[in-house]
């Protein structure tokens, strides 16, 4: 049921990325100076080193205020809607980001014939399992409303911590699935967890 207040809170208003954002993909092909090509190559490292492909349109870079960051861009109905700024070395805030508090990342990814959609914290882990984020370890009424418009069997994948307790606490008011899956010790969540078992045999363990 489409109610107004349904309306309302999908009209996510748009937002610019940071000054000088294009994908990593454009960046590569552009010639740097030595300082920024080098700050590029540490960003394309980290994605790496983690399990991604850098050269996937979601992520970015700027060589402006941010170079020592990846930018995921948030998009909904294919618009900009906020991003957000993960730091690719020790250091404090880990992310920096601009978004709507009640944003559901990833949602424009999920496709009529899935039957599954995987929730979890952050955007990293969405993009391993392509599933969707909810950006922190609770679940907002809009937010919930919002996964549950899309028709799927939801399955919360939750990180394997004190954080992630509180996620199941969530999942379970809405009648949510919640996965626990067969992870070693030193997997905190679905990012790690697709570096070290593949994509597969997570999503495969999840639904079991």
């Amino acid at each position: 049921e489409d109610t107004s207040k349904d309306r309302e809170l999908i009209d996510f208003a748009n937002k610019d990325l940071p000054e000088g954002s294009l994908p990593i993909s454009e960046w590569i092909t552009q010639d740097l100076d030595q300082d920024l090509d080098r700050q590029l190559a540490d960003v394309v490292s980290y994605l790496v080193d983690r399990g991604y492909d850098p050269l996937d349109d979601r992520f970015y870079w700027t060589p402006i205020d941010l170079k020592d960051r990846v930018i995921i861009p948030f998009t909904y109905g294919g618009r900009t809607v906020g991003w957000t700024a993960r730091k690719i070395k020790e250091g404090k805030p880990k992310y920096l980001s601009e978004q709507h508090p009640n944003f559901v990342f990833n949602l424009d990814s999920i496709t009529q014939d899935q039957r599954y959609i995987f929730v979890v914290e952050g955007p990293f882990d969405a993009l391993a399992v392509n599933g969707v984020a909810l950006l922190h370890n609770e679940i907002s009424d809009h937010q919930a409303r919002l996964i549950n418009k899309m028709g799927k069997e939801v399955i919360v994948i939750p990180d394997q911590d004190k954080a992630g307790s509180k996620l199941i606490e969530h999942a379970l008011k809405w009648d949510w699935s919640v996965a626990f899956p067969n992870w070693g010790d030193d997997v905190k969540d679905s990012a790690d967890a697709v570096k070290k078992y593949g994509s597969l045999f997570v999503t495969v363990d999840a639904i079991k």
